[in-house]
């Protein structure tokens, strides 16, 4: 009898040791996602104004100026092409549906052109389930052909630094945007000179022969 109860007991102890060891991680588990929520909260990059709202009539200005660029290089062989941060953030959000087909989850869109780079900033849809800050430094290269190329430095998606193997497919997507624009100037267009600063890009050149 003593032996049996020994061997219950040694059961129930079992027993008893694997739902503590369960409980435990389960609450170490809920522990760590909750300082990784935390984390991300804290670390994810911020977007330059919390009141920036899309407007229609800018996003009307960027278009304008790609049709203007387009009548000038039918008169003169040459374009330049100058746009704010609004207008270009205006038009990306109203063109969401455009953006999200190439390839890209995002929503709420910034711009900042200074100091030779352009910065995105937006919000990264997860699948549907939650949307995550993010912050993306470009720069524009004229290749020796006059073609314009973005160089993706840096991608910040929720406060994790994506690794430069990541950023071959967002450079991609955001290259084909750019050339589907410059396509509607040109498209045998010879970029000659890029100027990224003071909340304006700028873009100039002439048509290829």
């Amino acid at each position: 009898m003593g032996r049996d109860n020994r061997g219950r007991g040694g059961c129930c102890g079992c027993l008893t040791s694997c739902l503590v060891g369960s409980v435990g991680f389960l609450f170490l588990t809920a522990l760590l996602c909750a300082g990784l929520s935390l984390w991300v909260t804290v670390n994810q990059p911020e977007a330059p104004s919390a009141s920036f709202v899309p407007s229609q009539s800018l996003a009307n200005n960027f278009e304008s100026k790609i049709r203007n660029a387009a009548r000038s290089t039918d008169r003169t062989g040459t374009f330049q092409l100058s746009v704010t941060e609004a207008e270009v953030a205006s038009w990306l959000n109203l063109n969401v549906p455009a953006v999200n087909d190439a390839g890209l989850p995002l929503e709420d869109l910034q711009v900042r052109f200074a100091d030779g780079l352009a910065t995105v900033y937006a919000g990264w849809d997860v699948a549907g389930a939650t949307t995550l800050a993010s912050e993306f430094s470009l720069a524009f290269l004229v290749t020796p052909a006059g073609q314009l190329e973005i160089d993706l430095r840096r991608a910040d998606v929720g406060g994790v630094v994506l690794p430069e193997g990541w950023l071959a497919d967002l450079e991609a997507e955001m290259q084909r945007i750019l050339e589907q624009e410059l396509a509607k100037i040109t498209p045998n267009y010879r970029v000659q000179r890029v100027e990224v600063a003071g909340g304006r890009l700028t873009i100039s050149g002439t048509v290829g022969r």
